[in-house]
């Protein structure tokens, strides 16, 4: 039966993306290297928002399946790294019932970053983790989420702590969950919490104090959740910020 996208009907609408473009590129359909259709392209094709397009086409870009070139389009990559095991994570990442192991994944990852950011940091990196919270304040006050700033600022910490591994983790994880921190940051007081976390989490970093950095960094993560749990739909579902 020839492959061919189909019109989405199920709720969770990027994940039904995803799974219906790896088919794609599994199958052939989409040769390695080939262009995909446009955002408006996939968007008439699938009858679905370009907002869950995007969504899709950055799950796709963190599995390993296509590069996307701003200004250019979306191409699936030449040598395709997306494996069976990154397939399971990827299941597990979204799955619906996983509150408690998500928020154990995200602890145990993000103290170890925080303590290793700490030993490692220079002044011009300090000073860049601080120019990143300052946009976030600003755009907070300009009456945006400030989520992006929030995400630049995780990246740029476990950037800071040398450790390749933990940067390609943490932005899978990020690009993964971003429907969720999406989400998160619509909680009232959460953006501007965040900004003063992350501000206290630089001062540990500065002072090159590796278990305050820790210990800040623990309940930055922990008082995130425990504001999803206390909502009447959890957000926990769809990921972590």
């Amino acid at each position: 039966m020839e492959n061919s996208l189909q019109p989405v009907e199920k709720q969770k609408i990027y994940e039904t993306i995803v799974e219906q473009m790896c088919n794609m590129i599994d199958s052939g359909s989409w040769a390695p290297g080939e262009r995909l259709p446009s955002e408006r392209e996939l968007t008439l094709m699938l009858k679905v928002g370009r907002t869950s397009v995007r969504e899709a086409l950055r799950i796709l870009e963190a599995m390993g399946y296509i590069d996307i070139r701003p200004g250019d389009g979306s191409y699936v990559r030449e040598n395709v790294i997306y494996t069976t095991n990154l397939k399971k994570m990827l299941q597990v990442v979204q799955g619906d019932d996983l509150f408690d192991e998500m928020l154990e994944a995200r602890e145990v990852m993000d103290i170890q970053i925080a303590f290793l950011a700490a030993e490692n940091a220079t002044p011009d990196e300090i000073a860049e983790l601080d120019a990143i919270v300052d946009r976030q304040e600003s755009a907070i006050q300009a009456g945006f989420s400030g989520v992006e700033e929030n995400i630049e600022f995780h990246l740029r910490l476990t950037e800071i702590t040398g450790n390749r591994v933990l940067v390609e983790m943490q932005k899978f994880l990020f690009t993964i969950a971003h429907p969720g921190i999406q989400d998160l940051y619509m909680i009232h007081g959460l953006p501007q919490e965040s900004v003063r976390q992350h501000r206290e989490i630089i001062t540990a970093v500065r002072e090159r104090d590796s278990l305050k950095a820790q210990k800040l960094m623990v309940n930055h993560v922990r008082v995130r959740y425990n504001l999803i749990a206390t909502q009447e739909e959890p957000l926990a579902q769809t990921g972590a910020a």
